[in-house]
């Protein structure tokens, strides 16, 4: 599996959503760890890191983590 990718779908799935307005707080305190974890990606990445790394798929883990709430 391409980690990377599968990142940047889990990213775009959550930038399609729109929070409840009870829970605005709660969607950005979410999409900064996404952007922050997005970030790291994107660093390891440029360093040449392969896709199946743990480093990644640790990454991929958190943002799914985030996203199920």
């Amino acid at each position: 599996m391409n980690y990377f990718l599968e990142i940047t779908k889990k990213i775009e799935e959550f930038c399609n959503t729109s929070p409840c307005p009870d829970s605005r707080t709660d969607y950005l305190k979410s999409a900064e760890k996404i952007s922050k974890l997005q970030e790291e990606a994107s660093v390891l990445e440029s360093e040449g890191v392969k896709s199946n790394d743990e480093r990644i798929i640790k990454i991929y883990e958190e943002i799914s983590k985030i996203l199920e709430g």
